[in-house]
């Protein structure tokens, strides 16, 4: 499994669970500038996929490379609405992202980030650790 695929198992399954999103959402992803802050008025999403660390997990002949990274769950409101509709936002999508396996990626239980505000925004954050494994064979 390269880092893409990783990637692509993780928006995959964030994507299905904003299929069942009491309510229309918007999603970030990486790098990618989709919400103009400017006109956006409601609670939005960003969802970063971060890769953090790797290392080799055996000394045989097919040891195993794990990968360690992290999907960053922020949720962006307007500043002075309060916190409830981002704090609901991180707990609906955390609560069916954690603790599961989406193909070879497994992802361990939420932990807390700290809270920040950027440019009008209130950010409610959580991380998802993940995890995955590539089988080596060395000649």
């Amino acid at each position: 499994m390269s880092l893409e695929q990783a990637r692509q198992s993780l928006v995959t399954a964030v994507e299905a669970v904003k299929l069942t999103y009491p309510s229309s959402v918007i999603i970030e992803y990486d790098n990618r500038n989709i919400v103009d802050t400017h006109r956006q008025h409601e609670a939005w999403l960003e969802v970063k996929v971060q890769f953090v660390d790797a290392y080799q997990g055996d000394l045989g002949p097919n040891p195993f490379h794990r990968h360690i990274g992290v999907l960053e769950l922020s949720a962006y409101t307007k500043e002075g609405h309060g916190t409830a509709k981002g704090l609901g936002l991180v707990d609906y999508f955390s609560s069916r992202l954690h603790g599961r396996q989406f193909g070879a990626v497994r992802t361990l239980f939420t932990d807390m980030r700290p809270s920040s505000q950027h440019k009008g925004w209130y950010i409610s954050r959580v991380g998802i650790p993940f995890w995955f494994d590539v089988v080596v064979t060395i000649p």
